[in-house]
């Protein structure tokens, strides 16, 4: 088992990214309990790397999950 260390602001990841500010809401409607139901949520992004701005974005997703 590893021990979680956090990382520092001058830290990079293997693709250069020293900032990532992300937040996410959801919301579900079920039809038949945990059985059925329908997810959809949205998400926004702001990756940096050395104070640039790599990428801005939002990401809008749904899903019909099953269960039985």
């Amino acid at each position: 088992m590893g021990v979680w260390e956090p990382k520092n602001q001058d830290s990079q990841d293997k693709f250069g990214i020293t900032d990532h500010q992300s937040a996410y809401a959801e919301l579900n409607y079920y039809f038949c309990g945990e059985n059925l139901k329908l997810i959809s949520g949205i998400q926004y992004d702001d990756l940096s790397s050395a104070g640039a701005r790599v990428y801005e974005g939002w990401t809008f997703g749904t899903s019909l999950r099953i269960w039985f």
